[in-house]
């Protein structure tokens, strides 16, 4: 099973944690809401802010669970993370 890093705490990351036919592990979840940095989104799922992202977890794919997708794009691409892709 691939892990991966959802971006975005809200609604639809919500609901992909919690659909049972996914197909991955989802071990972190990233966010911009730096009131969450610290906080678990899930029981052992923490939620991080980018540079957490690039120092431990850079090597799992990234699924975007934001409505913000346009934004976390570029934001991504600015910091030449391409290993992405939209829920």
């Amino acid at each position: 099973m691939e892990n991966v890093v959802l971006y975005g705490a809200g609604y639809v990351g919500k609901k992909c944690y919690q659909n049972p036919c996914r197909r991955f592990k989802i071990v972190a979840v990233l966010d911009r809401n730096e009131t969450l940095y610290g906080t678990e989104f899930a029981p052992d799922v923490p939620i991080i802010e980018i540079d957490e992202y690039i120092a431990k977890y850079r090597a799992c794919n990234i699924v975007i669970t934001s409505y913000k997708y346009e934004e976390i794009i570029k934001q991504l691409k600015s910091l030449h993370i391409y290993n992405y892709r939209v829920a």
